[in-house]
């Protein structure tokens, strides 16, 4: 019985604590690699998911005229963390609008969209989250963000009552308190929704 009672007692731990940390000190390139997605340049070269759940993505090349905007977006440089993740959601919306009709998701609606096809170029939280990491990733290799680094792709569902969900995240450097930079709530264009991560991970909504 005690033993049994100990597999309930460590299973209940397992479960309260599911979806409820993170691990600030993980990084989204191996999360980008399971789907075939490679780190991207200072350049503007970057792979970016083209459908639900990245069964495809594409490689593009973002030009210096086409960078111009996002690099402008942080001039001069915010004045402190607050002020850089408002310029962080703004830019993740300029680079959606910029990419999208390179990959063909300029018309990708808020969330999963009643009526999507796995055909379709309709991104689920799958997607959003590896593109959104991905522009995270171009902004820290461009410079710009010196308040925040990149960190892993955020992931709730696992154990608890809320559905399964990712998203992109960054780490205030100073306090290497999290944050959830999630694109999917929002259509293509849109400044993506940032929240603490865990609020996020509570299955907090905007």
């Amino acid at each position: 019985m005690k033993k049994t009672t100990l597999i309930y007692s460590a299973l209940a731990v397992l479960i309260s604590c599911s979806g409820c940390s993170y691990n600030t000190q993980s990084t989204p390139e191996s999360w980008l690699k399971t789907h075939g997605l490679s780190t991207p340049t200072d350049s503007g070269e970057m792979t970016l998911c083209q459908n639900f759940g990245c069964t495809k993505s594409k490689s593009i090349q973002l030009s210096a005229d086409e960078l111009k905007p996002v690099q402008l977006l942080f001039t001069p440089l915010p004045a402190d963390a607050v002020e850089e993740r408002e310029r962080i959601a703004q830019a993740i919306g300029l680079l959606e609008k910029i990419t999208g009709p390179k990959i063909g998701t300029e018309h990708d609606l808020a969330k999963n969209a009643f009526g999507f096809s796995f055909e379709s170029n309709q991104l689920d939280c799958v997607a959003e989250s590896n593109n959104t990491s991905t522009y995270l990733l171009l902004l820290q290799n461009l410079e710009l963000l010196k308040y925040h680094r990149v960190g892993g792709n955020m992931h709730r569902g696992l154990f608890t009552l809320h559905a399964p969900h990712n998203s992109a995240a960054v780490i205030e450097s100073d306090t290497d308190h999290a944050y959830a930079v999630d694109s999917w709530f929002r259509p293509n264009g849109e400044a993506a929704w940032i929240i603490e991560a865990e609020h996020w991970l509570s299955g907090a909504a905007p």
